[in-house]
């Protein structure tokens, strides 16, 4: 789910259009929240974030609680579990709550076609930056392509939520966890799990973070300057490609060595 699509929108403030990339720059804190949070979520987000701290070098600290209103507030990430069909008007106020806002009048949600997940980026006043990202829990049964094609939805979610990327369209096969068929979110309309549609979304997906995608980050969080134009990327991938390729290549050999379905690089062993 792309930020520029479904991103969700703080006015009054006017867009800002950044001509410096973003990415993390310090020490991160979430609060993961919902009234029942299964143990798949937890496991596969706390994997996600020591992956991002052996990545990056930034600590990732995770808080998990029941309701909205036990989150601390003003944190960078946000992540809201639930079930089933989710009220725009309850996000509106989680979001508003965990801004510090008196009401959530300002605040706009744009409906979507799939109700999986949502994600957005809002940026305060002040300058800072939140992300939130909603997101619709499977059945608690275990079915391995429910369970999968979850997974698949949560990787994304979080690839876009610590690389800033939105999503990419592509005709052919996926080469990244941000790419994806214009057709593959109409198969999931209601937000319910179905097999025979997660089974055409899992053929269409990577299972896990692609190289491509480590290499990204790795870019980001390891060889770009804290302050960085568009224009003077091509020439750092240039300049540090091999580094790059080469960092990525021993990450994901070392990832590789212990698969499971938490594991980022390669979840798509369910022991």
């Amino acid at each position: 789910m792309s930020f520029s699509e479904e991103a969700i929108i703080f006015k009054p403030s006017q867009p800002r259009y950044y001509a410096d990339l973003l990415k993390w720059q310090d020490d991160l804190n979430i609060c993961a929240y919902g009234e029942v949070i299964q143990p798949r979520s937890k496991q596969f987000l706390t994997e996600f974030s020591h992956f991002f701290t052996a990545l990056s070098g930034l600590k990732v600290t995770i808080e998990w609680q029941k309701n909205a209103a036990d989150c601390q507030k003003a944190l960078p990430i946000y992540f809201r579990f639930y079930r089933g069909q989710f009220e725009l008007a309850v996000m509106r106020q989680e979001v508003a709550r965990h801004l510090q806002l008196g009401h959530s009048n300002s605040i706009e949600l744009i409906r979507l076609e799939s109700k999986m997940a949502q994600t957005g980026v809002i940026e305060q006043n002040t300058g800072e930056i939140t992300v939130f990202t909603f997101i619709n829990q499977p059945p608690d049964i275990e079915d391995k392509t429910l369970t999968l094609f979850y997974r698949n939805t949560l990787l994304e979610e979080l690839m876009h939520t610590f690389s800033f990327g939105n999503d990419i369209t592509t005709e052919g096969t996926p080469h990244s966890v941000l790419e994806e068929k214009c057709e593959i979110m109409s198969l999931f309309p209601e937000g319910n799990y179905r097999k025979a549609s997660g089974q055409a979304y899992n053929a269409n997906r990577p299972e896990g973070l692609t190289q491509f995608d480590v290499m990204l980050l790795i870019l980001m969080y390891r060889y770009l300057p804290e302050t960085t134009y568009e224009r003077d990327v091509p020439a750092l991938i240039r300049r540090h490609f091999d580094e790059i390729q080469t960092d990525a290549k021993q990450l994901m050999k070392t990832y590789r060595q212990h698969c499971a379905w938490s594991n980022p690089i390669c979840g798509g062993a369910m022991n």
